[in-house]
């Protein structure tokens, strides 16, 4: 055990120095060492000194090589909040990540879109191409000996931003002791050694890459970055798997529903991986069998998790006695100082049995929102303890009810946040983009959930076709938020209050 050490960039040098020769990232056929590693993000932390002061946040639009993620662990050195950001997601989404983030500094590694471009020198901000051979012989000619010891424990690490009810997306604000305590509970609920190797599967930008990140390299075990390329071909991905000896394996649900349904999961393929963690979502029983009896002898471990909680906060071994029930798998023992409890409207317990909402409280348990004092008082509270103190406690708004060994049992949302492919969505984030829409006057999503995978329904009034509309969308959405269906209406049915009847179009489509 690590102690004495407050910060992420103190961490990280003390792993680095303990595993000085070891392979700390493999991606493509470069390789690094943790010495390595650690040099290079140390001048890489000296250059954006000289680059930027104080506090101010870095984003990344993140391609997963080595350089990435020594990026990431500059920022963490030098106090420098980091933002990973999807690449791909529309402009007018970027621009508003940007506009809360407010960065100095953005890092590419491919050439950035002009209208991006402009948005980013019309607000003073910083681009720098990290694959450029120019830039990395600027990186070398910087010092590999940095400060580490001003940085403090309550401050921000990384940023994760996430869909949002008002068609804002959110920046969850995660701090640097909340990360050093996921740390180290991953360690032991995991039995994390410097031969373990986690293959990256998760983009930087989702929440799921925190746990192949921080407790890959922050306890010595090396991490295999895989190009989206190997990952989007299951066969391909499996063989790689292989090759490359991985043995700790983590992924949402669906993907691993996909691979089993292309028959692409094979015994000999899983060889060397022990411990198979999926998240995000949840797992149907049909399929979580299947998987069961594929691999009759590997550690299958469902984990629980808000990204305002730092990634995952539970996590629950599947056993053979899991199949007797139809129940979702509980949510799972909350890890070291957490704990759950589920509540009314008004806070207050629930019996055993009976159905209330999730609240969470720990040491993971995040900092708020960045830039947004409303929103984060809205679901990170303060709650008395019977000692007279407070403690700050998040609001899960899952709908759970307590098993007879008291663990949570998940049965649905208390908003309309939904969970498609381990991607959190605010269904008010499609409404919002559909109003940016000319073709369309009114549009409003459900959900439901079919034996595979949530899906989305928009129902819409528009004379505009729905290849057209689907088009117009991809422009203020990603491609994950976009709806499977959309149903066209005359007119959408309203409350008596005038607002549009969520629940009448659920009831009407039966869903």
């Amino acid at each position: 055990m690590i102690k004495n050490i407050f910060n992420l960039g103190l961490y990280f040098e003390h792993v680095s120095k303990k595993f000085k020769s070891s392979i700390a990232i493999e991606y493509q056929d470069n390789e690094i060492t943790f010495g390595e590693l650690n040099n290079l993000s140390s001048k890489i932390g000296n250059f954006l000194k000289a680059e930027i002061k104080n506090s101010n946040l870095v984003c990344i639009f993140n391609d997963k090589s080595i350089f990435s993620y020594a990026i990431m662990i500059a920022c963490l050195k030098c106090g420098f909040p980091y933002c990973n950001v999807d690449p791909n997601s529309p402009q007018k989404r970027l621009k508003k990540i940007f506009k809360i983030a407010k960065p100095k500094i953005v890092f590419s590694f491919k050439k950035i879109n002009k209208e991006l471009v402009d948005f980013l020198e019309k607000n003073d901000l910083k681009t720098f191409y990290y694959d450029e051979q120019s830039f990395s012989k600027k990186i070398y000619n910087f010092n590999s000996s940095l400060k580490l010891n001003k940085v403090l424990s309550n401050e921000i690490a990384y940023v994760m931003f996430t869909s949002g009810s008002t068609g804002i997306p959110k920046g969850v604000a995660i701090s640097h002791q909340n990360v050093i305590n996921f740390i180290r509970w991953g360690k032991e609920q995991f039995k994390i050694t410097r031969r373990d190797r986690f293959p990256n599967l998760n983009q930087l930008y989702f929440d799921n890459s925190v746990f192949d990140f921080y407790v890959s390299l922050f306890n010595g075990a090396s991490i295999i970055s895989i190009e989206e390329g190997i990952i989007s071909n299951p066969f391909n991905l499996l063989n790689y798997i292989y090759k490359k000896k991985c043995t700790i394996w983590f992924s949402v649900p669906s993907f691993l529903i996909y691979c089993l349904k292309l028959r692409a999961i094979e015994y000999n393929k899983f060889s060397s991986v022990r411990n198979i963690i999926f998240g995000g979502e949840v797992f149907p029983k049909k399929y979580l069998l299947e998987l069961f009896n594929k691999l009759p002898d590997k550690k299958l471990t469902s984990v629980y998790g808000p990204t305002e909680c730092t990634c995952i906060c539970s996590s629950y071994e599947v056993s053979k006695n899991d199949f007797n029930n139809q129940d979702y798998l509980p949510l799972g023992f909350p890890a070291n100082n957490f704990s759950f409890e589920v509540v009314d409207d008004n806070l207050n317990e629930v019996e055993v049995g009976s159905i209330g909402e999730l609240l969470i409280k720990g040491p993971n348990v995040g900092i708020g929102y960045l830039n947004d004092i409303t929103k984060t008082k809205e679901v990170f509270i303060k709650k008395k303890k019977s000692n007279g103190f407070s403690e700050i406690i998040y609001k899960s708004g899952d709908l759970v009810y307590q098993n007879q060994k008291n663990l949570p049992i998940f049965v649905g949302r208390k908003d309309n946040q939904i969970k498609k492919m381990g991607y959190r969505i605010e269904l008010e984030e499609i409404d919002n983009a559909f109003f940016n829409l000319n073709s369309v006057k009114e549009a409003l999503c459900v959900s439901y959930k079919d034996e595979l995978s949530v899906k989305i329904i928009a129902a819409v009034v528009s004379d505009a076709s729905e290849k057209e509309i689907l088009n117009d969308l991809r422009k203020y959405i990603p491609k994950y938020m976009i709806p499977d269906q959309l149903i066209f209406y005359k007119e959408l049915p309203k409350n008596p209050n005038g607002k549009l009847n969520r629940k009448k179009i659920k009831e009407e489509l039966g869903i």
